[in-house]
């Protein structure tokens, strides 16, 4: 808020170069919120599609549910780059 404050006061007094200043200091503000908004968003999507997914595979003894999805992750990552080295 004090930013817009400041703005107005900068556009009355006719300072252009001090108003655009602070109109590019509000657009990095809002980047990086939509950013950071985007981040936790990703986390949270992504803590829940482990959980669907280790709630769905079967338990093998001597391995958590997290180990069991992080194995077939690996695998599928690994089955796609060997898909683009061919």
């Amino acid at each position: 808020m004090e930013e817009l404050l400041e703005l107005k006061a900068l556009l009355l007094k006719g300072d252009i170069k001090g108003s655009l200043a602070i109109v590019e200091e509000l657009e990095d503000m809002s980047k990086n919120g939509i950013i950071s908004t985007i981040r936790s968003y990703a986390v949270i999507l992504l803590l829940h599609l482990i959980k669907q997914q280790a709630e769905n595979e079967p338990l093998v003894l001597g391995m958590s549910p997290f180990a069991i999805v992080l194995e077939k992750f690996n695998a599928k990552i690994n089955a796609e780059k060997r898909q683009d080295i061919i």
